[in-house]
């Protein structure tokens, strides 16, 4: 946590000279919104922090990023199913897949690989997970054996639309909105009390 508290201004920084068109205040600065649970002082009062580009702001981060990757000539393999992570002693330097419209086999070399899979979230029925968290990264790991840490962590938005595992943006409950279960109640206040 303290890492990214301290490189985030970095961050936004560095995205904003790559080209994110941030939503800007009356000052010119990068504008800024509260999310859920954005607070000072332990709770004591609400603060905006979250930096945004309209109601869009992942897809302008993402659409920024695969610009500037133009740019610089990046390779881009786009819908390969990777099967093994390849060993040379205790290096990873590769994986092995295929192309997942035409089945033909791929190994992809590297001095150093990324496992940047995305969770498990799709393994349960409701979630506003994407359909490829399917816990994929985590087999490759396990038939590697590299061990695997914190499994439990799992993360869920609560701000979805009941059975369809459709997010309603976290600014909704900054703007004021609450949960309620079926009975109407507050119930997150029993686990997180204001």
């Amino acid at each position: 946590m303290e890492i990214l508290v301290k490189e985030a201004p970095n961050a936004i920084i560095t995205l904003e000279h790559m080209g994110v068109p941030f939503t800007r205040n009356m000052q010119g600065k990068i504008e800024q919104r509260r999310f859920g649970g954005h607070t000072k002082n332990y709770g004591q009062a609400p603060i905006k922090r979250a930096c945004y580009v309209s109601d869009r702001t992942g897809r302008a981060i993402m659409d920024t990023l695969y610009d500037r990757c133009q740019t610089k000539a990046v390779d881009f393999y786009n819908e390969f199913f990777i099967l093994k992570l390849l060993f040379s002693g205790d290096h990873c330097c590769g994986i092995s897949g295929y192309d997942i419209a035409t089945c033909e086999p791929h190994v992809f070399h590297a001095k150093a690989i990324v496992l940047a899979t995305g969770g498990s979230g799709k393994i349960y029925k409701t979630t506003s997970n994407g359909f490829a968290s399917t816990a994929d990264g985590f087999a490759l790991a396990m038939d590697s054996l590299i061990p695997l840490e914190d499994m439990e962590f799992v993360q869920f938005h609560p701000t979805g639309i009941y059975g369809l595992g459709i997010l309603i943006s976290e600014a909704a409950r900054a703007e004021g909105g609450v949960l309620r279960n079926g009975l109407g109640e507050r119930f997150m206040e029993r686990y997180a009390p204001i």
